[in-house]
């Protein structure tokens, strides 16, 4: 007949304080994780560049605001020899 095999205890739960604090821990960890990954989130490309032909001078200097609160970078405009 062949030695028979040790049985093992059954596995207990953790106690319940110890539970709660490695559900905190992971908790904090998850919202930290989000936390910097929102953060890191950040547009950093270059503003956008409005190409203004087919207008004049006048009215590109008139509508600069307009452009501005738009949020382009910068001002393409036309040679000036071949404006107006």
């Amino acid at each position: 007949m062949p030695p028979a095999e040790p049985t093992r205890p059954p596995r207990t739960p953790p106690p319940r304080p110890l539970r709660r604090i490695t559900s905190a821990c992971l908790l904090a960890a998850l919202c930290l994780a989000l936390a910097a990954g929102a953060a890191s989130a950040e547009d950093r490309s270059a503003p956008a560049i409005l190409q203004y032909f087919e207008s004049t001078y006048a009215t590109i200097e008139h509508r600069a605001p307009d452009v501005f609160m738009a949020g382009y970078g910068a001002v393409y405009t036309p040679p000036p020899g071949r404006a107006d």
